[in-house]
């Protein structure tokens, strides 16, 4: 049992006013990749009908993308909050699947795909593994760029994944 849907993406003060889909996707994309969740706020608001599973994907894609931790982070604090903004990138990333199929938006194997990748960079592999299950629920087969990083994420044992069940780098006896 799934539980209540609650948008935690606040709607933006004033969204522009959006006449058709290509001037919906011309004010998203004017605001990937710097701002990501913007865009995906602006999808959001945006009236029945306006916004595309191509669309929702453009912006899941630059999500994804902002979900790697930075490498180099000086400090531990610095790279404290680098990886917490990654996985509220990957929270909002999932959410946008759920707001997508209550705005009739039906979200195709890409739009997993990318969640999927996501969640998985972040570390919340038992999380990918759902959204996996929900997907075959949904009657979209995953595919190899669905299972990959899952796959890879458990040979490699990620934190979070559970049981892992990678032994890589380790001797056999």
């Amino acid at each position: 049992p799934a539980a209540a849907f609650t948008p935690s993406i606040p709607a933006p003060p004033s969204p522009p006013s959006v006449q058709s889909k290509h001037s919906l996707a011309k004010a998203v994309q004017a605001l990937l990749p710097d701002d990501p969740r913007g865009a995906l706020r602006l999808a959001h608001a945006a009236p029945p009908g306006a916004a595309s599973c191509a669309l929702y994907n453009r912006v899941l894609a630059a999500i994804n993308k902002a979900c790697v931790p930075q490498r180099g982070a000086g400090r531990r604090a610095e790279a404290s909050a680098m990886a917490g903004v990654a996985e509220e990138m990957a929270d909002a990333a999932e959410e946008a699947l759920r707001i997508m199929a209550q705005k009739g938006v039906a979200p195709d194997v890409f739009s997993f795909n990318t969640v999927v990748s996501a969640l998985v960079r972040v570390g919340a592999l038992a999380r990918a593994t759902a959204l996996i299950d929900s997907m075959e629920a949904a009657a979209i087969a995953p595919d190899a760029y669905t299972l990959n990083p899952v796959l890879a994420a458990m040979a490699n044992n990620v934190p979070g994944g559970g049981s892992g069940g990678g032994s890589r780098g380790a001797r056999r006896a």
